[in-house]
C-alpha cells in the first residue's frame, strides 16, 4: 500500500479575507524629497511621455494599459525640478 503525502494544513479565510500587510506603525518613515522634486503618478500627471519611454519605446504606456493589473495611480515617478523624470 502506498502512503499519501502529508499536505500542509489549509488556512481558513476570514470573512474579511486575508491580508499580508504590516501594521502602519511598523513601516519606516517615507523620506522627504529634495527641494524642487515631486512624486507624480500617471493617473494625475500624464503631460509628459511615460517615464519608461526612453528605455522601452514610445508605446510603453499603451502596452501597460493593456495589462489587467496595470494601475496608473500606482505608476509613480519622481519628477526633477526641470520637469523630467529623475534618475
Amino acid at each position: 500500500m502506498t502512503r499519501r503525502p502529508v499536505l500542509p494544513q489549509r488556512r481558513q479565510l476570514s470573512a474579511a479575507g486575508d491580508r499580508a500587510a504590516a501594521a502602519a506603525s511598523g513601516r519606516p518613515q517615507v523620506p522627504v524629497l529634495a527641494a524642487g522634486y515631486r512624486l507624480v503618478s500617471r493617473a494625475v500627471d500624464a503631460r509628459q511621455p511615460h517615464w519608461l519611454a526612453a528605455r522601452n519605446g514610445p508605446d510603453v504606456e499603451a502596452r501597460l494599459r493593456q495589462c489587467s493589473l496595470y494601475r496608473p495611480e500606482l505608476d509613480l515617478a519622481v519628477e526633477a525640478p526641470d520637469g523630467r523624470a529623475a534618475g
